[in-house]
């Protein structure tokens, strides 16, 4: 589910998403 409404975002929401969940994850 969240793999396909991820994939489904422009590249520059995919990096927001990214860099978000980076920087969480830390």
């Amino acid at each position: 589910g969240y793999a396909v409404r991820f994939n489904s975002l422009t590249p520059e929401q995919q990096r927001d998403v990214i860099a978000r969940t980076f920087t969480e994850s830390l």
